[in-house]
C-alpha cells in the first residue's frame, strides 16, 4: 500500500520523527480528519491537492495518530 499500512510495522510508526513531516501536510491533515478517522481516499485527495506523494500524508496523519480507514482496495 503507498500509505504503509501494509508494511511489517503495521499503520503507527512509532520512530518517525516530527521534523520529517511535511508541515503543509500536518496542518491539512487536521483540516480533513473526522471523529480522529482519515479515509485512504481523502489522504490520496490531499496528497494530490498539496503535490506530495501518499506517504507524506500518511506520515503526518500518523504522527497526529489518526487512523485510515475506508482502504480504497476493500482490506480494512
Amino acid at each position: 500500500c503507498q500509505l504503509g499500512c501494509f508494511s511489517v510495522n503495521k499503520t503507527i510508526h512509532d520512530n518517525l520523527i516530527p521534523e520529517s513531516a511535511d508541515r503543509l501536510a500536518l496542518e491539512e491533515v487536521d483540516s480533513v480528519v473526522q471523529n480522529g478517522k482519515l479515509t485512504c481516499a481523502g489522504a490520496f485527495d490531499l496528497a494530490r491537492r498539496l503535490k506530495l506523494g501518499p506517504m507524506a500524508v500518511a506520515t503526518a496523519a500518523n504522527l497526529r495518530r489518526y487512523k485510515i480507514h475506508q482502504c480504497q482496495l476493500g482490506c480494512f
